[in-house]
């Protein structure tokens, strides 16, 4: 992935991606993520009303 990216982004642009993806929280978001396509949840503000009404 890193390399597809290097094509288009800057030295900047690859150091925060690398950053992001050495994040603990990169895997859950994803999962999370799956969830709102799984589940046809809007992401807008979607988590606290579809948790909490």
């Amino acid at each position: 992935m890193l390399a597809k990216a290097s094509e288009t982004m800057n030295e900047e642009g690859l150091v925060f991606v690398k950053e992001d993806l050495a994040s603990p929280y990169t895997e859950e978001i994803a999962v999370l993520q799956a969830c709102f396509v799984l589940f046809n949840i809007p992401q807008s503000g979607a988590v606290f009303r579809y948790m909490y009404g």
